[in-house]
């Protein structure tokens, strides 16, 4: 019993009754015992007093018969009366002999008997009490075994109510991240009604995603660091429209396209001005050459003519030079507004999706925490359930034991 460990000051309600019932047997089979005792004590008192009177009645049988034990004045009485009372005392001797030889016989044989009833029942004694014995042993170890049960099961409810407590917290954050998750959901569908009620255009997509990524790959395995990726952008459908006429390939490729033709309408537009100021010059020295003619030869209609066609041509490069100004300021209002709006749907999108992502995220780490509770909250259950019944299996086995030495005692 050195592997004991029972704890100091709790003792049960059933181990009191336990122990009351075990202290109520002990004290009724020691006072078994001692009437046992008193009564074997009593008994070999009346055999020895049996035994004594037997040997006083022996001795008694053995005076009558001496002839020392007649008295002096049997020999002055008359033959007749001594014949006659000789035979009296010989035959009332032979009957108190046999008597007495038939009660020792029958007290032998009592005698044996009861001492062969003592032996068999101080056999069933020494059996009982090695039974006993036993018995306590068991009991010992059983409720050894239940106080071990016991403690386990105080362990076993103090996690689980742990795990419950942290299932509990896991439940109130997975319900607060899925009204987050609603709530993100709604904004995200009300971001899809005003896009399409204000006709916008979502720029970009698997095509320009893949011309990314090859972008990337390659850029890798150069050596260079992988380029930031590219999102999808949403713009107006006129702005959708310039894009399309910039060509194929990404957003940022067809905005450096249509800066590039700007600087191209600037440089046409500069090169319009120079042509302009030379063809300008070029008038004046014609004007100055045809005063000149007219002047030496008075010829107006050629000069008429050549004026007239001069001031076509500076027409027509006014018109051109005004048409080019005007595009290129379109062009530029353009471009400042696509570009202020990818930078704002930018710049929403991608905290859309980031906030997107982190929900999505959140929600598998929880999905998975929830399912790893659930799980050892199932454990924590089959393992109660399965201590749950050895502990009834032990009260039964305990009460077995105690009603079976209930029958014995």
């Amino acid at each position: 019993m050195s592997g004991r460990r029972r704890p100091g000051q709790r003792y049960s309600a059933e181990d009191q009754a336990l122990s009351s019932i075990t202290r109520e047997a002990e004290s009724r089979m020691q006072a078994r015992s001692a009437n046992r005792a008193e009564a074997r004590s009593y008994r070999m008192k009346e055999l020895e007093e049996q035994q004594k009177k037997m040997t006083d009645d022996g001795d008694h049988d053995r005076s009558y018969r001496s002839p020392a034990g007649l008295p002096a004045s049997s020999s002055t009485r008359p033959r007749h009366s001594a014949l006659s009372s000789s035979s009296y005392v010989n035959n009332s001797r032979r009957g108190s002999y046999d008597t007495s030889a038939e009660g020792e016989r029958d007290l032998r044989e009592k005698l044996n008997e009861a001492q062969d009833k003592l032996k068999q029942a101080m056999l069933n004694n020494a059996q009982l009490d090695n039974e006993k014995t036993s018995l306590k042993f068991e009991l010992e170890n059983i409720k050894d075994d239940m106080d071990e049960t016991e403690e386990k099961h105080i362990s076993l409810v103090k996690e689980h109510r742990k795990k419950n407590t942290e299932h509990e917290l896991l439940k109130r954050d997975f319900e607060k991240l899925s009204r987050d998750l609603e709530v993100a959901t709604f904004h995200l569908a009300e971001r899809d009604r005003l896009i399409a009620e204000h006709n916008l255009v979502l720029v970009g997509g698997e095509k320009e995603e893949d011309e990314e990524e090859d972008n990337s790959l390659s850029s890798t395995s150069t050596g260079g660091g992988p380029k930031p990726k590219q999102k999808a952008t949403l713009i107006t459908k006129e702005a959708s429209d310039i894009l399309k006429e910039a060509g194929e390939g990404t957003l940022d490729k067809k905005l450096k396209k249509l800066s590039d033709e700007k600087q191209e309408l600037v440089d046409q537009l500069h090169r319009l001005k120079l042509d302009y100021e030379e063809e300008k010059a070029r008038n004046v020295g014609r004007e100055l050459s045809g005063q000149t003619s007219r002047l030496n030869g008075n010829d107006s209609q050629i000069v008429a003519s050549a004026q007239k066609e001069a001031a076509q041509k500076v027409n027509e490069m006014k018109n051109k030079l005004q048409k080019a100004e005007q595009d290129n300021s379109t062009l530029q209002a353009t471009i400042n507004r696509l570009e202020g709006q990818v930078k704002r749907f930018k710049t929403a999108s991608e905290k859309a999706e980031a906030a997107e992502e982190e929900l999505k995220a959140e929600k598998r780490k929880l999905q998975r925490e929830l399912r790893d509770a659930q799980v050892k909250v199932e454990e924590l259950q089959n393992s109660q359930n399965h201590l749950q019944k050895r502990l009834d299996k032990l009260k039964q086995s305990k009460l077995a034991v105690i009603s079976g030495a209930g029958k014995e005692e």
